[in-house]
């Protein structure tokens, strides 16, 4: 049995308090990172299942990581929709972001592999709807600017993160509020790599 999981409650809670008090006094942005994690603190039940035992685990040893405590600083909370989109106006970026988001969401809930023909078609509306916006041709240099924007807003150790506080205060996951940039990204790729193979 791992040491983690012999930690008492009040144990556990000096560990995830240690964790985001360390962040508080650094940064303005770490103060802002670490209000956004007490917002959702991991408290394992006094009789966890095997999947909050394990999740738990996984996190102590996430918050025990000086390299994660950097990351979690800068990307706990995504841009805004009107910052995701560097030198993009503001309120053409939100609308940008808002129909991606809508648009990618069902394919996510739908667990539509970015691979696929169906995810083309999804990622086929969303190029349109930039290019029309930007007035630039939906062509793959716009596919691969578009997936270096969505990749930079999103760190997967980051949501692994909150994914496995989910685990552990057995939260019912929404895919709705599950950052949908990591399957646009995917698709993005996948798309540009059959046209090239084509090409």
């Amino acid at each position: 049995m791992h040491e983690l999981t012999r930690l008492t409650s009040d144990e556990r809670r000096r560990l995830v308090t240690d964790f985001i008090t360390s962040l508080t006094a650094t940064t303005q942005v770490a103060a802002t990172a670490a209000a956004a994690l007490r917002t959702a603190v991991p408290d394992p039940p006094e009789d966890p299942s095997d999947a909050q035992l394990a999740a738990w685990v996984e996190l102590a040893e996430l918050m025990g990581d000086t390299g994660f405590r950097a990351r979690v600083v800068h990307a706990t909370l995504p841009p805004s929709d009107e910052d995701a989109l560097p030198g993009v106006a503001p309120h053409t970026a939100a609308d940008l972001v808002r129909f991606a988001r809508q648009t990618v969401t069902p394919a996510i809930e739908a667990q539509t592999d970015p691979h696929s023909e169906q995810a083309a078609a999804v990622v086929e509306t969303v190029v349109s709807r930039f290019a029309t916006a930007l007035a630039r041709p939906a062509d793959p240099e716009l596919r691969a600017w578009m997936a270096q924007q969505f990749e930079q807003g999103h760190d997967p150790l980051v949501e692994r993160y909150w994914r496995l506080v989910w685990t552990v205060n057995d939260w019912h996951v929404l895919p709705g509020h599950l950052p949908f940039q990591p399957w646009l990204v995917t698709a993005l790729h996948g798309r540009r790599a059959d046209e090239q193979a084509i090409h």
